[in-house]
């Protein structure tokens, strides 16, 4: 036995003998035994696909009709498109959508992919809808463009399928408070919908707010109900803010800047773009207004494509970065995909994409600033 135990010693010692102790040296240019998880650019080294031919098949997740449909613009783009005869077979949308996307709106997703064998997916019209077609997406190996969805954690997670267009809300919220003199003593409160979207972009401007050194003074969520936003307006100017930040879609966040100069709560409001806001809005406000915007919407090539608001110029840009990324040769899913990744630096009709290693989009927003 105790010759087995030496025999066995001296093998193992045989074998650590045979490994170079400079192996892995400093200044050892061989690739390091592991991968850099949040340095390496995203890649995607699965299977290709065939498609059927004949035509280039955009699959769209969205309402058909209504303020919240991505339709106008994407379509716009396409007609463009198929006049010019850019691509060398015809482009196509496939529009699908269910109003409850959990639900039965991901079986219209899982028909955009497998029945209606599309090249790629836009979609969905806000941050909660996107995180549907996302799941579909990564399991199905189909590159989704994001048009309209602001929530951070859509790109953090690194999924290499999915190309986010508007910044995130850590960008719009970083945008509204580099201009502002917040500290420990501000008095910021918080007032927000009873949504997804309005619960991810709070967590980024509390989060924001730290780099402060600031906290809400109050933080309330309002529901969609009859008299919610004046009872808020009410509760909030109880705790004497300066600043209220707020979160609501278009037609509320009218509702709310009006109640909140007839009570003159605050001095001033500061708020952000979001998936319900299409058009850039205007406000009569006797209180300084302050708003991050994704993009200047007056630009000349703006009017040049007929492009009146936020969401229907990236609904555009999204057509346009899937038919850019065809015509350098991506006629199947994947290869589509790595063409997007490759367009960083693109000029579209919402500024210029440049993506991080995540697909996200790192334009910086502007800030508005409005009051009588």
């Amino acid at each position: 036995m105790i010759d087995r135990r030496r025999a066995l010693i001296a093998l193992l010692s045989g074998v650590g003998g045979c490994v170079s102790p400079s192996r892995f040296a400093f200044g050892d240019q061989r690739p390091a035994p592991y991968k850099r998880m949040f340095d390496d650019p995203l890649q995607f080294t699965g299977p290709d696909d065939a498609l059927p031919g004949g035509e280039f098949r955009i699959g769209v997740f969205s309402p058909g009709t209504g303020p919240r449909s991505l339709l106008p613009g994407a379509q716009r783009a396409v007609d463009q498109l198929n006049k010019a005869a850019a691509l060398r077979a015809p482009v196509r949308i496939i529009q699908r959508w269910a109003d409850d996307p959990w639900g039965a709106g991901s079986q219209e997703v899982i028909k955009l992919v497998y029945e209606d064998r599309v090249l790629a997916l836009i979609g969905g019209p806000d941050s909660a809808s996107t995180h549907v077609a996302q799941q579909i997406a990564l399991k199905a190996h189909v590159p989704l463009v994001a048009p309209v969805a602001t929530d951070p954690t859509l790109t953090e997670i690194r999924v290499p399928w999915i190309f986010r267009l508007p910044p995130n809300d850590d960008a719009l919220a970083a945008a509204l408070l580099a201009s502002q003199k917040v500290n420990a003593s501000s008095r910021v409160g918080m007032l927000y919908a009873d949504l997804h979207d309005a619960r991810m972009a709070a967590a980024a401007f509390r989060k924001t707010l730290q780099t402060k050194d600031a906290a809400p003074v109050f933080e309330f969520i309002v529901p969609d109900a009859p008299h919610a936003i004046e009872t808020a307006v009410k509760r909030a100017a109880q705790f004497s803010p300066d600043t209220i930040w707020v979160w609501f879609g278009q037609e509320r966040l009218n509702q709310f800047v009006k109640i909140a100069n007839e009570q003159n709560v605050c001095k001033q409001v500061i708020t952000q773009w979001n998936a319900e806001h299409a058009a850039a809005p205007v406000f009569k406000s006797r209180m300084l207004l302050h708003y991050a915007a994704p993009f200047e919407l007056n630009g000349q090539k703006k009017d040049a494509i007929n492009i009146s608001n936020y969401r229907d110029a990236y609904c555009y840009d999204a057509v346009q970065l899937i038919a850019a990324a065809v015509q350098l040769g991506g006629v199947t899913r994947k290869r589509v995909r790595d063409q997007i990744a490759q367009l960083s630096g693109l000029e579209g009709a919402a500024g210029k994409y440049a993506w991080d290693n995540g697909g996200g989009n790192i334009a910086a927003p502007v800030v508005q600033s409005f009051s009588e």
